[in-house]
């Protein structure tokens, strides 16, 4: 039971009240807030719908859950409130995420779709962005890759370039956040947009996480093992097939058959398959399986109470590639912690911590594009056998081949690349309740840190061919070094907000809200970037074991930075005549001083035309019909940093005097006059 401080005087009389909540069909409603109105006092229902607390006589209880129609109940004398809620089919109250804040449905007046978290999780997919995919209007996602831990698709909304991600408040990618964490997301389509300004040109993606709940500790246990496949891949010729065509190619250019690369009589053995020496290999049924597992694992604790409430999360992946042995997989470990407390009854806080950890282990050949282990499966010819009599030999595969898919895929024999990442992200909000109705000021700060190490150990083995009939053994390929590369990268942004918020309906018609604030992010990156080869050994994995003959070393540093002021006010009229305005305006470092900042202004207008009598005495099906119209200006300041300065490049050669010397030269002339590029959404 959980009562507000001073809520109840001595003089007040209190009673036990119990009941269950179900919804229209009779079902148990588990997780309904029950509460006393104009309180954050009381409880949630259990698993079967039941709740019990102590009230005054004289409350009213609040009856409340995502999607049905809240419902109000006095007290009196009843000792048992038994309560059904109704679905709300069009979830007009429902609140949804927009800019630096949240809005009721029925109030929006921009394009914004949502998704909530029962729907990200109904497969299990590695990559949120991929379970997007069909469920947004307007929003379209393209998969490019199917490597583990690089699988994630790209997002467009209305055909443009990827949009601005924003999660929990912060620019930031979420391809590798597990949808368990994730509470609902919402699509900015068109001026809705306008208020992140000259990031948010290609529209926005608004990712809120879950957060804690006022009831007793609910642990949730999520485990799922999947099995993934090829979904098509176009099969190479057989070996009677392949030496045919290659017979065709040579007596059609009109050369002599003498010189042929096979005879008919050869052709007609790789058909028959019964000579050892007339092999016909299936590279990559050697090399892959049918199907590659990928395990899923999350536990989280949500629960609290008035003063306190939190969401915990500990998630674990483990996605193996298709290829058989020590083919690659991805690792990843999601950590997180958000917390509400309630210092004062006028002061919250709310602090949230999260790392995301990935491993990823491959061979050093990539598995996709271009100079890819594809391009080997291509160049492989049938007619080279898979297996030798002694298995220590590598398999030779052709000339595009040289090095046999199985080795080549197997991180043991052929060498590896391996990424270790992590991101460590935590942020504090302060959120104030003046004690005139309606005004609320916040601050928040964010840092966020991501590490990235690359280690890549290129390289080939001796590679043979086996003839069977004189039992000999040909060597096609030497065992070679190919380097060892290191990168190393470190980045950081820092993002701060001050905030003052209105929001109150004025004779229960007129709904104003309003917002000022100022926004702040700093940019940072460092790397650095080691090679060497020339090492004797595949033993010996390391920069201190090559040689200083080919070393390569290089570093670099980047830093940028925004500074914001932004302004919005909402005016509604019963509901149904709306309208949005927004300002905005940016200062990027990337321009001169004198030409730094960019003015941004948003306006968009709604008819809830349901509303009116004509629509809604004579045609009931239309819920929600709603006409909008919007108008936004945004920028663009997507140029490179400070070329608004002369740029120079280090260790170019010129000449002082009679000698030459390395140093700075300068890369071009300075443009003064670069500044933002405009563009108007409708």
């Amino acid at each position: 039971i959980i009562l507000a401080p001073g809520f109840l005087s001595n003089s007040q009389q209190q009673k036990n009240i119990s009941g269950r909540v179900t919804d229209d069909a009779g079902e148990s409603l588990p997780g309904v807030t029950v509460v006393i109105k104009g309180t954050t006092s009381g409880t949630i229902t259990d698993m079967d719908g039941r709740y019990a607390f102590e009230v005054p006589e004289n409350a009213t209880i609040v009856f409340s859950f995502v999607g049905m129609k809240t419902q109000e109940v006095v007290v009196g004398n009843q000792a048992e409130i038994n309560v059904t809620l109704e679905f709300d089919a069009i979830g007009l109250e429902e609140v949804v995420a927009v800019g630096y804040g949240t809005q009721r449905r029925v109030n929006l007046t921009g394009a914004v779709a949502t998704v909530d978290s029962k729907e990200l999780t109904v497969a299990p997919i590695a990559s949120t962005t991929n379970a997007l995919s069909g469920r947004l209007p307007g929003l379209i996602t393209k998969q490019e890759s199917g490597l583990p831990g690089s699988d994630d698709a790209t997002l467009s909304i209305r055909g443009f370039s990827s949009p601005l991600i924003i999660v929990d408040g912060v620019e930031s990618s979420f391809n590798n956040i597990d949808a368990t964490e994730i509470e609902s997301i919402s699509v900015l389509k068109d001026a809705s947009a306008a208020i992140y300004g000259s990031r948010a040109g290609n529209g926005v993606v608004l990712i809120t996480t879950k957060r804690g709940s006022i009831g007793k500790p609910t642990f949730t246990l999520n485990s799922t093992y999947t099995l993934q496949e090829v979904t098509f891949l176009p099969q190479l010729c057989g070996s009677g097939q392949q030496t045919e065509l290659e017979r065709e190619a040579h007596l059609n250019k009109g050369l002599p058959e003498a010189t042929a690369p096979w005879t008919q009589e050869d052709v007609d053995l790789f058909y028959a398959g019964t000579d050892p020496d007339y092999p016909n290999t299936d590279w990559f049924s050697l090399a892959a399986r049918d199907w590659a597992p990928q395990h899923q694992h999350n536990l989280s604790v949500r629960g609290g109470s008035e003063k306190i409430k939190y969401f915990g999360f500990f998630g674990y992946l483990d996605q193996q590639s298709i290829f058989k042995n020590n083919g690659g997989e991805y690792q990843r470990y999601n950590v997180r912690s958000n917390i509400d407390a309630a210092i004062t009854d006028r002061l919250n806080v709310q602090f949230d911590l999260s790392t995301i950890v990935e491993d990823k282990d491959f061979p050093w050949r990539s598995d996709e594009r271009e100079n890819s282990v594809w391009q080997e499966y291509w160049g492989s010819r049938p007619y080279f056998s898979g297996e030798l009599p002694d298995e220590s030999k590598i398999a030779y595969a052709g000339l595009g081949g040289a090095v046999s898919l199985p080795a080549i895929t197997n991180s043991e024999i052929s060498g590896y690349r391996r990424t270790d990442s992590q991101n460590l992200k935590g942020s504090l909000n302060l959120n104030y309740d003046f004690s005139l109705e309606g005004l609320t000021a916040k601050a928040f700060i964010n840092y966020d840190r991501d590490y990235y190490f690359y280690k890549k150990w290129d390289w080939l083995v001796d590679s043979y061919s086996y003839n069977y009939s004189n039992d000999t053994y040909t060597q096609w390929t030497t065992e070679s070094n190919r380097g060892l590369t290191y990168q190393d990268i470190k980045s950081r942004s820092v993002t701060g907000q001050l905030s003052l918020n209105f929001d109150r309906v004025f004779y229960d018609d007129h709904h104003i809200s309003a917002m000022v604030l100022y926004e702040m992010i700093d940019y940072k990156n460092n790397s650095i970037y080691a090679f060497r080869d020339g090492q004797k050994t595949f033993a010996l994995d390391y920069a201190f074991a090559g040689s200083l003959a080919n070393q390569q070393v290089n570093d670099g540093a980047s830093e940028m930075g925004r500074t914001s002021f932004v302004g919005r006010v909402n005016y509604g009229f019963k509901s149904k005549y709306l309208i949005e305005g927004t300002l905005r305006m940016d200062q990027s470092a990337k321009f001169n001083p004198d030409s730094r900042t960019g003015v941004f202004p948003s306006v968009s207008v709604g008819w809830r035309m349901s509303e009116e009598s004509f629509i809604k005495d004579n045609f009931s099906l239309l819920d929600n019909l709603k006409l909008r119209a919007s108008f936004s200006q945004m920028g663009n300041d997507g140029v490179g940093n400070f070329q608004y300065l002369s740029g120079y490049t280090y260790g170019e050669t010129y000449l002082i005097g009679s000698g030459a010397t390395a140093g700075l030269v300068a890369t071009g002339l300075a443009n003064p006059f670069l500044t933002w590029e405009e563009m108007t959404i409708y």
